[in-house]
């Protein structure tokens, strides 16, 4: 008889564990308008940030929030895409504005970049333009 709430607890602390694990979006959300077409439109520049792979393909890794300077465009999960456009000139791409890239984007110009994601949740920025990290300062 000892065994039920045993039993109970276990699945009490299960549930706590696994609602508490609903809170980490893995989903794709874009607040910029979403670019349209795969040119950009005159006299602006499309850039595009593909999410990361799935960690050894079974499980989702965290959305990370993406800034364009200190705009914030949205969250892009795995597998997820971001597409946008912005005017002529110096961009910061970045996670949190904390790691990223640095260019100057030219109008007409295409920009793809990836999220790249280690085994450690160690998040990066693949593209075009410097790479900055300013975690490490």
């Amino acid at each position: 008889m000892k065994q039920a709430p045993i039993f109970l607890s276990g699945c009490v602390l299960a549930g706590m564990i696994l609602s508490g694990c609903s809170t980490f979006q893995t989903s794709t959300s874009q607040s910029l308008p979403v670019a349209a077409g795969e040119k950009p439109v005159s006299g602006k520049a499309l850039i595009l940030v593909d999410g990361s792979d799935s960690w050894g393909g079974i499980f989702k890794l965290y959305a990370v929030k993406i800034y364009d300077n200190k705009t914030f465009v949205g969250k892009v999960g795995p597998h997820g895409k971001l597409a946008w456009e912005r005017n002529p000139g110096s961009m910061n791409v970045s996670i949190e504005s904390l790691i990223g890239r640095t260019v100057a984007v030219k109008a007409g110009g295409t920009y793809r970049y990836r999220i790249n994601c280690n085994g450690a949740l160690i998040y990066s920025v693949a593209g075009p333009g410097t790479a900055f990290d300013y975690l490490l300062r």
